[in-house]
């Protein structure tokens, strides 16, 4: 049985303000995803590259809609050019330590759920015309539609002070792949059918 996967994405162009936070310019935005046809499950990562372009210490906010069924499975932010993993505690902890540590320029990032499918993201300090690096791990399931049938929705932006570069997919599969791109707006998916053969 020989097996397509179908990408359909639609880029996220979400960016909408964050209240009256400062904006942080994106430089770049990509998506890596690994979609595994055997498990249904798709490994998602979600690399941004931030930049500071105002002359004061700014923080990085942003709502990120998640698949359905998806849960955040790892979180990394560079630390003078190295990847440092992030540890994972309960809500109340983590934010009562989160402005601590960013007061004390000790370069934290908070991810929490806010309502299910939904986290909220937090960087800082995002130094005076200084960078930022960040990664979000995702594990998301295929939504079954039918035996020869399914779909995943990648992760997208609903709101942010992030503005700049648009989000580059790159979906990796054992299967053949198809794209369409031809619409512009809305959460990127990607499908796959298996074919009888």
């Amino acid at each position: 049985m020989q097996k397509d996967m179908t990408l359909l994405f639609h880029p996220t162009t979400h960016t909408t303000g964050y209240g009256d936070a400062q904006i942080i310019a994106m430089q770049q935005s990509k998506i890596t995803a690994v979609a595994d046809s055997r498990t249904l499950t798709s490994a998602i990562y979600w690399t941004m590259n931030l930049s500071n372009p105002s002359n004061t210490i700014q923080e990085a906010l942003a709502t990120i809609q998640l698949p359905p069924g998806a849960c955040v499975t790892r979180a990394t932010l560079w630390v003078n050019g190295k990847a440092e993993e992030a540890s994972f505690n309960g809500r109340e902890l983590v934010q009562k330590a989160y402005p601590l540590t960013a007061a004390a320029r000790r370069d934290p990032l908070l991810i929490t759920s806010t309502k299910p499918g939904q986290i909220d993201l937090k960087a800082a300090p995002v130094l005076a015309y200084g960078s930022l690096q960040l990664s979000i791990g995702i594990t998301a399931p295929m939504n079954v539609e039918d035996p020869l049938n399914c779909t995943v929705t990648l992760p997208y932006i609903i709101s942010s002070n992030m503005k700049g570069a648009d989000t580059e997919y790159h979906i990796n599969s054992e299967q053949r792949l198809k794209t369409n791109s031809s619409q512009s707006l809305g959460p990127a998916s990607f499908h796959y059918r298996k074919n009888q053969s």
